[in-house]
C-alpha cells in the first residue's frame, strides 16, 4: 500500500457528494411536500453519516489511543476496585475523568467498540444538529454539509474527546444571550471532564455577546496577516521564556514542543489562508445584516472572528493553530449557510460552486494519506493490526522526513 495516493480520499469525497446533492432545494409551490422532503433529505443524511462515521473502520489516527484505553477499560460489573485503579492509576489515569467513565458506561451496557463509537457519533451528530437547526432551520442539510467538511471528519474521529467538550460549548452559547452564567459555566465544566481544553470558553462568556467593531476587526485582522505573511516569531519567544520560569513537567513539555521543528514549523500562503480571507470579508460585508436577522449571531460572528485570528497570530507553531483553531472551527456550520440565504439565485449557484471545489479540494488534500484508507466495521477488510503496521510505517516516514 502507497503511503499517499488520492485514491484514499475518493469515498470521503463521494459522501460529500451526496450530502451537497441533499443540501439543494427543490422549489414546490406545495408547503407540505417541501417540509417533507426537507425532513426526509435530513434523516437520510442522518442515515449516510451514521453509516460512514459512527460504523466507521479504524481510519486515521488516534483510533489506536482510544481503541486501546477501551478495550483496557472496565465495566461496573468488575467492582470499584479496577474502575478505581483505571480512572485514576491506570495507563490512561491523565486522560480526563469523564471521558474514563464515559467508557466504563458504554462498556458496561455493550462490550464492543462498535457501540462505543457508534455512541460517540450519535452524541455529537444530535448536538450539532440542534446547533445548526437553531440558527439556519431552512438549510440544515447544509449546515450537515458544513459540519462534515469542517468538523466532523476531525471532531468524530480523532478529537473524541475535544468533540463532546466542544458540544457542551455549542449548547452553552445560547446562555449567553440569555445572560445567564451559572448554567454556562455548569456546561463548560461538565466540558471539562471529557477535555481540558474546555477551560477556555469559560472566559469567552464576557466576550462573545458583545457587538464586534468593525474598525477594531480590521485593525486585528491587519496585524495577524502581518504576522502571518512576515512569519515573526512571537509565541516562541514567549513560551520558551515562559517554559524556564514554570519549570516542572508543564515547563518539559513546552521545551519538548518547541524543540521538534514537526510542531514550529508554521503554515505558508495557502488554499486554507485564503479561505479565511474571503470568510472574514464575508463577515465584515455582511455583519449587520447577521446581527439584524438573530441577536444570537453576535455570538457566531465573534467565534470566526475568534478561529480566523487564532489561525492568523498563532500561525509560526503548526501544533498550536491544529489544537486551538477546531475549538472554533464549528461556527462554519450556521455562519456560512446563513450568508447563502442572504444571495441571490445567481450568487447562489455561485456559492455552491465554490463550496463544492474547495470542499473536495479540501478532503483530496487532507484525506489522501494511507491512514485514512476508509474501512467500515460492517464489512470490516483489514484487521487491526494491519492498520497499526500502516499508521507505524506512516509515522515513521514522517519522522524521518523522507
Amino acid at each position: 500500500m502507497p503511503l499517499y495516493s488520492k485514491v484514499y480520499s475518493v469515498p470521503y469525497i463521494l459522501i460529500f457528494s451526496v450530502l451537497f446533492l441533499l443540501s439543494i432545494k427543490f422549489g414546490c409551490k406545495n408547503n407540505k411536500i417541501n417540509l417533507e422532503m426537507q425532513f426526509l433529505q435530513e434523516r437520510i443524511s442522518f442515515f449516510i453519516l451514521f453509516v460512514f462515521l459512527g460504523l466507521r473502520g479504524f481510519i486515521q489516527s488516534d483510533w489506536r489511543s482510544y481503541y486501546d484505553a477501551f478495550l483496557k477499560a472496565p465495566t461496573f460489573f468488575d467492582g470499584n476496585e479496577r474502575m478505581n485503579y483505571f480512572v485514576n492509576k491506570g495507563a490512561y489515569s491523565d486522560w480526563e475523568k469523564g471521558f474514563l467513565l464515559l467508557y466504563i458506561i458504554c462498556k458496561s451496557m455493550v462490550s464492543e467498540w462498535c457501540f462505543f463509537q457508534a455512541f460517540s457519533f450519535v452524541f455529537d451528530f444530535v448536538i450539532a444538529f440542534h446547533f445548526i437547526r437553531s440558527f439556519v432551520p431552512k438549510h440544515k442539510v447544509m449546515g450537515i454539509c458544513f459540519y462534515f467538511v469542517c468538523g466532523a471528519l476531525l471532531y468524530d474521529v480523532n478529537l473524541m474527546r475535544n468533540s463532546k467538550s466542544i458540544m457542551l460549548f455549542c449548547l452553552s452559547l445560547k446562555f449567553i444571550t440569555s445572560k445567564k452564567f451559572i448554567p454556562y459555566l455548569l456546561l463548560n465544566l461538565l466540558g471539562m471532564l471529557f477535555h481540558a481544553s474546555a477551560v477556555v470558553f469559560i472566559p469567552l462568556y464576557f466576550i462573545l455577546g458583545c457587538k464586534p467593531s468593525k474598525k477594531l476587526m480590521l485593525f486585528i485582522f491587519i496585524l495577524g496577516n502581518t504576522i502571518y505573511i512576515l512569519q515573526i516569531h512571537w509565541v516562541q519567544s514567549i513560551l520558551g521564556l515562559s517554559a524556564g520560569i514554570i519549570g516542572g513537567r508543564l515547563g518539559v513539555i513546552t521545551i519538548g514542543y518547541l524543540s521538534n521543528v514537526k510542531w514550529t514549523t508554521g503554515y505558508g500562503i495557502s488554499i486554507g489562508y485564503l479561505e479565511r480571507i474571503l470568510t472574514f470579508l464575508l463577515a465584515i460585508h455582511f455583519m449587520d445584516r447577521l446581527l439584524q436577522k438573530q441577536r444570537e449571531n453576535n455570538v457566531i460572528l465573534n467565534l470566526v472572528f475568534i478561529y480566523i485570528f487564532s489561525t492568523l497570530f498563532l500561525s509560526e507553531m503548526s501544533i498550536l493553530t491544529d489544537r486551538i483553531g477546531p475549538l472554533f472551527l464549528f461556527s462554519y456550520w450556521v455562519f456560512y449557510p446563513q450568508i447563502y440565504e442572504f444571495l441571490n439565485k445567481e450568487k447562489k449557484i455561485m456559492f455552491l460552486m465554490i463550496f463544492f471545489a474547495y470542499s473536495v479540494m479540501k478532503i483530496l488534500s487532507g484525506y489522501g494519506m494511507l491512514p485514512c484508507l476508509y474501512d467500515n466495521l460492517l464489512v470490516q477488510k483489514y484487521s487491526v493490526q494491519e492498520r497499526k503496521i500502516w499508521l507505524n510505517r506512516f509515522y515513521t516516514f514522517l519522522m524521518k522526513g523522507e
